[in-house]
């Protein structure tokens, strides 16, 4: 006859492993954000850059995000050679469906939005990662960071 366990020593045994995976949740989970920041300030730096990139081969002049979206800089024939993007960049912060998606706004206190990942703000000139507060390197829950 085969050795079996009790049935409490199995639900001791099941107690012990989910509080064993509890503890080691979190740690799983700061990583996890920390890789989301980490990807957001990198991903921002390199926008901003190519933004600027834009602005000194066209005179100064901004993207038109409001009438094209990335399009201007997911164009080939924008720059000589080829485009200033390759893909629409993706905030992994934004909890919203579409992580690409832009919206101009026209309110210099505007920094994020809950419709949409990245927010150019026309008065400032700038773009912006909704759902990732700056000062702290971070992403929120708060959208209009």
């Amino acid at each position: 006859m085969p050795f079996r366990f009790p049935r409490t020593d199995m639900v001791v045994a099941g107690v012990m492993l989910a509080a064993v995976a509890a503890w080691f949740a979190p740690a799983s989970s700061d990583a996890e954000q920390d890789q989301i920041d980490g990807v957001v300030t990198a991903r921002l730096a390199s926008v901003r850059a190519r933004i600027d990139r834009y602005r000194h081969d066209h005179g100064g002049r901004a993207p038109d995000f409001e009438a094209d979206g990335w399009g201007t800089l997911l164009d080939p024939t924008t720059l000589l050679g080829g485009r200033y993007l390759d893909v629409a960049p993706v905030n992994p912060a934004f909890s919203g469906v579409d992580k690409t998606s832009i919206i101009v706004v026209h309110d210099a206190a505007a920094r994020g939005s809950p419709r949409a990942a990245w927010v150019w703000n026309v008065p400032k000139q700038a773009i912006y990662a909704s759902a990732f507060d700056e000062t702290e390197n971070r992403a929120t829950r708060r959208l209009t960071d």
